[in-house]
């Protein structure tokens, strides 16, 4: 078999016909592609990216022989093409890629126009009220269509040959509509910005090929934040700005001896933060500060307040001491001078942190807190990062432990957490467990939701997991 009859077995030109099954993630799928040459439809497995049925492809691959389903064809690579003939063109009208046609309209469309429909539709869309049955409002509605469905094509024809799926251009298509071609012609580092999924490298190698200069502005600003990203990622809340500085250069290959100007309108555009101290500038990625900055003020408000939790008829000092001693009884335990005085704090300080190792008792600490919560007429409330986490905390005291999101009443139809500082957490004592686990994220969300007066207790231990986020808090 010679070299050039291979490569041709490996592309199948077809129509997309049916798809028997997909997987929830997109990522597999099992379909059947009716060749432009005729004869049976040729099972394909793989990733179909977003193309839908109706849509002529050109599918790169290779032959298997699966031993409970028979042929079928692997897809390793997919494009979209036009149909050329006027039966692919009444497919592709009628398919789910053009709302609102449907096989009969399809059909006196084609029958109208024939091979040329696509061709006036693009070029004269006026004509196309001159088909029976359709009206101004309906043309309208076809032409609008065709022009968004042209602008994915072309922008995937566009993108192919720098990596980008076709699932990656919708989304570019779908951010910035009309406008995505000349977006990335201007500046393609701004879909690293707005386009989840598009790193820096794919928009360098778009960048290439549209002959954008390696010192230009935008590549310099785009070189900066990526190295402020991948630090986040890593979970730094901020660099250094030397460090963010050197690392940009490295990344970027060119000896360049001030990124100034770049990180000057990145603070402008206020994509980052600088925050000037002693020391070297430290560089934010603004989200990052924001949340730190927000902790932080929280938590100074917070060790501000009340010192002292009114306790009514307990009083404070010898009475809680009393209740403490019953306690002891009552849960057959005697406590250590340190843990007395840890859960004594919590009465007596708004802010407190309780750390340390496996079996230095914070589980009994908890337990005893909670008992004196009960005795004082005070509602405490126990979370933590993670459902198991918040499991142990309840299998310990016999109370409800809640995920720190369940807690804050997260949810992803309103937007976010509800409880925040104009609705707080209903809870006079609020025990979080686990507390090495938190990023500053969720450190910004948790201490916001703490109502004035409250008490905020961090149980935890600094050699346990680290947060998956930025930020080591405990």
């Amino acid at each position: 078999m010679s070299v050039q009859s291979r490569a041709s077995q490996n592309r199948l030109r077809g129509v997309l016909s049916r798809v028997r099954f997909a997987s929830d993630d997109g990522r597999f799928a099992v379909c059947e592609l009716e060749l432009d040459q005729g004869g049976p439809p040729v099972t394909m497995v793989g990733n179909l990216l977003s193309t839908k049925v109706g849509q002529s492809l050109e599918v790169s691959g290779e032959w298997i022989d699966d031993p409970r389903y028979g042929r079928q064809f692997r897809i390793h690579s997919i494009r979209t093409i036009l149909p050329k003939t006027a039966e692919g063109i009444e497919k592709y009208l009628a398919s789910d890629m053009m709302e609102g046609i449907g096989p009969t309209l399809a059909k006196r469309i084609v029958s109208h126009f024939g091979e040329k429909t696509l061709e006036i539709i693009d070029d004269e869309p006026g004509r196309i009220i001159e088909v029976e049955g359709i009206g101004e409002k309906r043309a309208a509605q076809i032409v609008e269509t065709w022009q968004e469905n042209r602008g994915i094509h072309d922008l995937m024809a566009a993108l192919r040959s720098h990596g980008v799926s076709a699932s990656l251009a919708v989304k570019i298509h779908r951010r910035f509509g009309s406008e995505a071609l000349g977006v990335i012609e201007r500046d393609p580092y701004q879909l690293v910005e707005e386009v989840r999924g598009i790193g820096f490298q794919t928009a360098d190698q778009i960048a290439r090929h549209f002959g954008i200069d390696l010192d230009s502005p935008a590549r310099l600003r785009a070189g900066v934040l990526h190295v402020l990203t991948e630090a986040h990622d890593e979970g730094h809340t901020y660099l250094p700005r030397p460090v963010a500085e050197e690392n940009a250069r490295e990344l970027l290959g060119l000896q360049i001896g001030d990124l100034g100007d770049a990180i000057a309108e990145l603070a402008l555009r206020e994509k980052i933060v600088i925050e000037e101290g002693r020391g070297p500038a430290a560089i934010y990625p603004r989200m990052a500060y924001r949340a730190e900055v927000g902790a932080a003020e929280c938590l100074r408000i917070l060790a501000g307040g009340n010192q002292t939790l009114d306790l009514g008829d307990a009083g404070v000092g010898a009475g809680l001491e009393r209740e403490l001693n019953a306690i002891e009884e009552q849960l057959r335990l005697t406590l250590a001078g340190e843990q007395r005085r840890a859960v004594l704090s919590v009465f007596e300080a708004p802010l407190s942190v309780i750390t340390g190792g496996p079996g230095t008792g914070k589980t009994t600490i908890v337990r005893a807190i909670c008992q004196l919560c009960d005795v004082t007429d005070k509602k405490i409330a126990l979370a933590a990062p993670t459902g198991r986490a918040a499991k142990r905390l309840h299998e310990a005291t016999g109370r409800e432990g809640r995920t720190i999101h369940r807690l804050l009443e997260f949810s992803f139809e309103k937007g976010g957490f509800q409880r925040d500082e104009e609705n707080p957490v209903d809870a006079d004592v609020l025990v979080v467990d686990e507390a090495s686990m938190i990023d500053i994220y969720l450190l910004y969300s948790l201490v916001r939701a703490v109502r004035p007066g409250a008490r905020l207790v961090f149980v935890g231990d600094i050699d346990q997991l680290p947060s998956v986020g930025p930020g080591q808090v405990l």
